[in-house]
């Protein structure tokens, strides 16, 4: 018996359905369930059968569709809150229209996208055209007259996705099918007339007849856009897909943030500018596409619990990718060279290190404006709130901690204690005019008298002489750092000086400090906070190796044990550079509990031990 071939498998076509005609291809379909007004679809993918017309008619879900190899339409998404949008700007659609009409566009049907007031925008065209081709000219015809192409501001379908060498092609992006619930067809004022399938069709029609494509602009601009051509390996292309998998059901459930947000990063680093066109997005660029793309996915106001945060976490996000190993897909550093761009070192110093100097130049300019003042405290909490005035932020301050923090600018370890804000400097008991010059001091000079010594700087002779004369020339902030560090040794030593002369119960004093610092790094350790207990980790590994026991010097062996791991994982936290952010975040989503403290004693000791392991 011979078997005859078999065709591809075909959904049912209802006939006299001229509307559902017009979008045929069905397969990679998406659909979700009718959401509540003014919320989000969850949009989920179905690849294992195409859209039939019977399930469309039926109408139990909101589906959307593809774009096959050609195409006889294209579409233009606009979001209500883009800066393109008519209530936004009353004349960009215009400005858009007039663009697209030299590739013989001039016709369209514009729509309500559902009852979020978005505009979907049809071109329907004459005769069927490569989708891919159509996406890049009608990309770059939009980006040469200024408009920026963003997911969720401007968006058109098909989208200009990249080429891949893999036998499975990559997919063109979905969209929502037109005329469903909230989707109306708007007149030339955009006021909504019907949502009638016949007078869609006829729209349609009229549209065709007058839009015919000029190939031959098409052509001349996709060869004279100033554009890198890229192609993606077989692993590329999976590693995209893989991605693209996880990232497009967005949340659903908590727990999920930390690694939704490393995929989105990923995906933005590595392939942006492929998928999306343009140069590889850094610095703020990835940090605004990382937080733009979360808030659009599903299950984002539902599920993520870090929505008042989430510029933060895409920023630390940000900085772990850009000083990883990863790279944007075709640059100098990957197997793929660019094909039309030379391969030449760029020298300037990208944006996270532009930024990192500008911070610490800020922060050694104001530590030394305090000096010149006369008013840098000596604790490391109101020196922190001193400097938090000089438009300095927190995270800032204790990322450069070795530029202001009195313990690493401390010269001596031995008055470690005196000078830190987590070791307590006030002397008690003490009754001698020395002592009591020493409980509050204003400056880090010795104060023999009274009289403050305001504006007189720490600085030597030729410095004064230099800035008498009005020599302007600036300083590296290597050279402030050794210059404050230097005067803050003089001004420690004059006042160990005044206080060993004046104070006979130094090791008394000394020892009742250590006490106190004990204490506090005991209430910061136990208070759970990873910020506070990455202080105890700074502070531990510049102390002899016998210090932690001292900490656990307690008398209930439970909370011993607890003291014990806590100022283990301390350490750990600091010898990786975690940020509070990211420990949050961990535990989170592999305990599901957002506080050390919350973790029983096998769940610490099993994270103590995989933090071991990756140190």
């Amino acid at each position: 018996m011979v078997c005859s071939k078999t065709n591809t498998f075909q959904y049912v076509q209802e006939r006299g359905e001229e509307f559902l005609a017009l979008f045929p291809h069905r397969y990679d379909f998406i659909y979700a369930p009718h959401p509540n007004p003014q919320e989000r679809p969850n949009w989920k993918s179905e690849s294992r059968y195409p859209l039939s017309d019977r399930h469309l008619l039926k109408g139990e879900y909101l589906y959307g569709v593809r774009f096959e190899s050609e195409t006889q339409y294209y579409l233009i998404d606009i979001d209500r809150h883009s800066p393109y949008h008519p209530r936004n700007a009353p004349l960009a659609l215009a400005r858009l229209f007039a663009a697209l009409e030299p590739l013989g566009i001039t016709d369209h049907i514009a729509c309500t996208s559902s009852d979020s007031d978005g505009l979907h925008i049809y071109f329907p065209i004459a005769k069927a055209f490569n989708s891919w081709k159509l996406a890049k000219a009608i990309s770059i015809a939009l980006e040469n007259s200024g408009f920026k192409l963003k997911l969720g501001q401007l968006e058109i379908f098909p989208n200009p996705k990249a080429y891949t060498t893999d036998k499975t092609p990559s997919l063109f992006n979905a969209h929502r099918l037109p005329l469903q619930m909230g989707s109306y067809i708007l007149d030339k004022q955009l006021q909504p007339i019907n949502n009638s399938p016949t007078h869609f069709v006829r729209m349609w029609q009229s549209c065709q007849r007058r839009n015919v494509l000029n190939s031959r602009k098409i052509k001349t601009l996709l060869k004279k856009a100033k554009q890198i051509s890229y192609q993606l390996s077989n692993n590329a292309s999976k590693f995209l897909g893989d991605l693209n998998t996880e990232i497009e059901e967005g949340w659903t459930g908590y727990g999920q943030t930390n690694r939704l947000l490393g995929r989105i990063t990923m995906r933005s680093f590595i392939f942006n500018h492929i998928t999306d066109g343009g140069e590889p997005l850094e610095g703020k660029a990835l940090i605004n596409k990382i937080v733009s793309t979360a808030k659009v996915l599903p299950g984002y106001k539902d599920w993520c619990r870090h929505q008042h945060e989430i510029e933060e976490r895409a920023t630390e996000w940000a900085r772990c990718i850009e000083n990883s190993h990863y790279f944007a897909y075709g640059t100098a550093r990957g197997k793929y060279k660019e094909l039309s761009a030379s391969n030449q070192v760029d020298n300037e110093l990208n944006y996270n290190q532009q930024q990192a100097q500008e911070t610490q130049t800020k922060i050694t300019n104001a530590v030394q404006d305090l000096l010149e003042q006369g008013t840098l405290p000596d604790k490391a909490t109101a020196r922190f709130k001193s400097l938090l005035k000089y438009n300095i932020g927190g995270a800032s301050l204790y990322r450069y901690r070795e530029l202001w923090h009195p313990i690493e600018l401390s010269a001596e370890s031995e008055n470690n204690y005196a000078e830190s804000e987590l070791q307590n400097t006030e002397t008690e008991g003490a009754c001698t005019e020395g002592a009591s010059a020493l409980r509050t001091p204003t400056s880090l000079l010795p104060q023999n008298d009274s009289n403050k010594l305001v504006g007189k700087g720490l600085g030597d002779p030729k410095t004064s002489a230099e800035s008498a004369e009005g020599n302007n020339s600036a300083e590296s902030a290597q050279a402030i750092r050794d210059r404050i560090r230097t005067q803050l040794a003089d001004a420690q030593k004059a006042r160990r000086s005044a206080q060993e002369a004046s104070v006979p119960l130094v090791d008394k004093t000394a020892t009742t400090s250590h006490r106190r610092t004990l204490q506090r790094m005991q209430e910061f350790l136990l208070s759970g906070e990873p910020i506070l207990l990455i202080e105890v980790g700074h502070w531990l590994v510049k102390q002899p190796s016998e210090r932690r026991s001292e900490l656990a010097s307690h008398g209930d062996c439970e909370l011993r044990e607890l003291i014990l791991d806590l100022a283990q994982i301390a350490e750990c936290l600091v010898q990786m550079n975690v940020s509070p952010w990211l420990v949050r975040a961990e535990l989170e989503e592999v305990y599901q509990k957002s506080l050390i403290l919350d973790l029983t004693a096998f769940e610490r000791q099993c994270w103590l031990s995989s933090l071991i392991q990756r140190l």
